[in-house]
C-alpha cells in the first residue's frame, strides 16, 4: 500500500515513545480490505450506479483511463493543492488539513493535525501541532531536549523508495491519479454529489508496491477517484487492510512556498526511532 506519511510517523514516533497512539490522516468509511465489490457511499457522498462500461484490451475501462490521465495532467499543472483529510487507521480516526505542493519529483507539506495522530501526544496537549513534509523529512512542532520542532527521516524508517511513495500517495494527486489509470481492473462505478460538486467515481485495484513487497505486503489498494465533469479531481480514497484514507481536495494552484525549520531549532531523532525499532523487531526469547 502506498502508506500515508503520518501512518509512518505515528508508528516511529510510538515507538521512540512508548507509546500506543497511532493514527494516520483519517476516513469516512470503515475499511472494505481491497474487496471487489466495493460501495460507492460515504456520509458525505451519494452515489448513482451506472451501467458497464467498456473495457480497453489491456483491461480496465479505457474511457475511465483517458478522463483519469487528463485530470492528471490538469493537476500536475497546477503545482499545490489545499486539502482536509479524514482517515481510519486500525479503528483509530483523525482528520487533517493543510496544504501539498509538487514537482521535479518532489512532495512538500504544510498540514495541521493532532498530536495523537502521529503519537506525539506525550509531547504536545495541543488540539493540533504543525507538521511540515519536505521530500523524505517530516518535521513536527514540539518542544524537545530544548529545541521546537523534531525531525524524522522516514527514508529509515520506510527506505528510499517507500518514503518518496508514501510522500507522494498523500502529497501529489497527479502520481496517484496514473496509477488509478493503470489499473487492470479500472471501472466508473457511478455518480456522486461530493461536497456539493456532481462527479463520477472511478475505482481500481492499485497493485503493492515494491517496497510494500520487499516487507511481504502483497495486497493491492482499492483507490477511488472523483472527478468533475471538467477533470477537477474533487475526492480520493485509498482503502487496504484496516486502514482507509480519505482526502477532499479545496483549492488547486496558489502554490506558496514550504521551507524546512532552521536546523538550529530542529531535534533529529531519526537514529533514536530508528534504535527503538530495530529493538522492537527482535524476537522474543
Amino acid at each position: 500500500m502506498r502508506t500515508p506519511v503520518a501512518v509512518g510517523c505515528a508508528l516511529a514516533v510510538a515507538a521512540l515513545l512508548g507509546t500506543s497512539g497511532c493514527g494516520p490522516h483519517s476516513a469516512h468509511a470503515t475499511s472494505r480490505s481491497g474487496r471487489p465489490t466495493p460501495t460507492t457511499t460515504s456520509p458525505t457522498t451519494t452515489a448513482t450506479a451506472t451501467g458497464t462500461a467498456a473495457t480497453s484490451a489491456a483491461g480496465g475501462d479505457s474511457a475511465a483511463r483517458r478522463a483519469l490521465l487528463a485530470a492528471a495532467n490538469l493537476v500536475e499543472a497546477k503545482k499545490s493543492a489545499d486539502f482536509t483529510t479524514d482517515a481510519d487507521f486500525f479503528g483509530k480516526r483523525s482528520t487533517e488539513s493543510g496544504t501539498y505542493t509538487w514537482g521535479n519529483g518532489e512532495v512538500y507539506g504544510d498540514v495541521r493535525v493532532s498530536p495523537a495522530a502521529v503519537g506525539m501526544q506525550n509531547l504536545s496537549h495541543a488540539k493540533t501541532i504543525e507538521q511540515r513534509q519536505i521530500g523524505s523529512s517530516s518535521y513536527f512542532r514540539v518542544a524537545l531536549r530544548g529545541r521546537h520542532w523534531v525531525r524524522i527521516d522516514m527514508s529509515a524508517y520506510l527506505g528510499a523508495d517507500g518514503a518518496k511513495t508514501a510522500a507522494s500517495a498523500d502529497g501529489d494527486p497527479a502520481s496517484l491519479l496514473r496509477q488509478l489509470a493503470a489499473t487492470a481492473d479500472l471501472r466508473q462505478v457511478g455518480t456522486a454529489t461530493v461536497d456539493g460538486k456532481s462527479t463520477t467515481d472511478y475505482q481500481g485495484h492499485v497493485p503493492a508496491s515494491s517496497a510494500d513487497r520487499k516487507k511481504g505486503l502483497v495486497e493491492p489498494t482499492l483507490v477511488d477517484a472523483w472527478l468533475t465533469g471538467d477533470g477537477t479531481l474533487v475526492r480520493s480514497r485509498q482503502d487496504r487492510n484496516l486502514t482507509t484514507v480519505t482526502m477532499d481536495y479545496k483549492r488547486f494552484g496558489g502554490a506558496k512556498a514550504i521551507t524546512a525549520p532552521p536546523g538550529w531549532d530542529v531535534t533529529d531523532i531519526t537514529d533514536t526511532v530508528q534504535a527503538q525499532r530495530q529493538q522492537a523487531l527482535k524476537p522474543s526469547s
